[in-house]
C-alpha cells in the first residue's frame, strides 16, 4: 500500500486516523508491558542488558516481517508507539530492522544476503550500527579511515 501525499496528511492531521494507525501497536506494547518497560538495570552486567533489549526488539517481530515488505508506512506508526513506552528500543529496532534487515532484503538475489535476512527476521542475527573511529563520535563525517573489503577473510 502506497499512500499519496493527500492520504498521508489525513492520516497525520486528519480527525483520529493517526490514532486509528497507531492504536495496534499500542495495545500490543501496552499488553506486553513486562517485555517493553524501564527497569532498573543498575547491577546487570553489560550482557545481561544486552540480552534484554534483543528481547524487546525481537518481540516487535511478528510487526516488521509483515509490514517491512508490505505497507513499510506502518513502520512510522509503530516506531512512534514503541518511542511512547521505551525509546531506547526505538533506535534498536531502527537500526535491527530497518537499517540492517531492510537492507539485506534490497540484495535479496544474493542466496548470502536472503540467509542473513531470513536470520534477522528470525531473531537468530541482530543487527548493529558502528562507527570506525574512536576519536569521532557520531560526527560520521569526519571519519578518515576507509574499510576496504579483503576477500580472502571472508
Amino acid at each position: 500500500m502506497a499512500l499519496c501525499g493527500e492520504e498521508l496528511k489525513d492520516i497525520l492531521f486528519g480527525e483520529g486516523n493517526f490514532n486509528n494507525y497507531v492504536k495496534p501497536y499500542v495495545e500490543y506494547i501496552d499488553r506486553n508491558r513486562h517485555i517493553f518497560s524501564h527497569h532498573t538495570i543498575e547491577g546487570h552486567s553489560l550482557e545481561d542488558q544486552r540480552k534484554e533489549a534483543a528481547k524487546m526488539v525481537l518481540a516487535l517481530r511478528k510487526f516488521w516481517k509483515l509490514d517491512l515488505i508490505n505497507e513499510p508506512i506502518r513502520l512510522v506508526f509503530l516506531q512512534y508507539a514503541i518511542g511512547m513506552f521505551n525509546g531506547g528500543i526505538c533506535v534498536k529496532s531502527l537500526l535491527h530492522y530497518f537499517l540492517y534487515t531492510k537492507s539485506l532484503l534490497l540484495y535479496q538475489s544474493n542466496p548470502k544476503h536472503m540467509e542473513l535476512y531470513n536470520r534477522a527476521i528470525s531473531g537468530e542475527d541482530i543487527g548493529c550500527f558502528s562507527l570506525t573511529e574512536f576519536h569521532h563520535g557520531s560526527y560520521t563525517k569526519g571519519i578518515e579511515t576507509l574499510a576496504t573489503y579483503d576477500s580472502k577473510t571472508d
